[in-house]
């Protein structure tokens, strides 16, 4: 490095930057179409009784589906699936943006890893309790991508940057909160039932996606 003067390192540290920031910045593949409804209504004793998927929250760069499902037992659980592609700011940290309506949020726990048919590797979420005066909720985040998953909200970030670098952008994020339950174990039992159901069918989707997108942009 000392035959090459300063002047001309700080240029290919201004040009290597640019090209990271346009590589960060570019999308690498429309999710307006991803087909988020693929994903089972019915799972074993669960059934979706009502679906939603809101116009604003579903643009090129995000997909958003958001479901409640019912146990043959009576509980209930929202469920909202989120996918995006470029603008990881899409995914959020839910159990935090409740505080801002009123909810208290406990210190979050680890669902115990454990094997899943369908999933290359051992899936563990992020369980949280939420409360308010009259009322609780239990709750499971799950990050993930066709490259792995995440426990919390900003590894998610940091892994999904890293992945935009290398062009592979596809990032998704599960968020269930028990709405009704008889008491505080059904809720936890209930709630860790249906996220391991709906994992593998959320990562093949997002696989799915994800192999499109590398074809669509010669990626290995």
């Amino acid at each position: 490095m000392r035959g090459i003067a300063r002047p001309h390192l700080a240029a290919v540290a201004v040009l290597a930057l640019a090209l990271i920031a346009g590589q960060a910045g570019r999308t690498v593949v429309d999710v307006s179409d991803l087909p988020l409804t693929s994903v089972p209504e019915a799972l074993g004793p669960w059934t979706c009784i009502e679906q939603e998927m809101p116009e604003e929250k579903n643009t090129g760069e995000a997909a958003y589906l958001k479901r409640t499902y019912r146990h043959e037992d009576g509980t209930e659980i929202l469920t909202s699936l989120q996918v995006t592609s470029s603008r990881l700011g899409a995914l959020r940290n839910w159990s935090v943006a409740m505080m801002g309506n009123g909810w208290n949020v406990d210190e979050p726990t680890r669902m115990r890893p454990r094997e899943v048919e369908g999933l290359p590797f051992e899936m563990t979420a992020k369980l949280q309790w939420l409360h308010r005066p009259g009322r609780r909720m239990f709750t499971a985040t799950w990050f993930v991508s066709p490259r792995g998953q995440a426990l919390e909200y900003e590894k998610a970030q940091m892994l999904g940057w890293r992945d935009k670098l290398l062009g592979k952008c596809i990032w998704g994020e599960m968020y269930l909160r028990s709405t009704s339950a008889d008491s505080a174990d059904s809720a936890e039992k209930a709630t860790e039932d249906l996220v391991v159901r709906l994992a593998p069918h959320f990562y093949n989707l997002l696989t799915r996606a994800d192999t499109k997108t590398l074809a669509g942009t010669g990626g290995a």
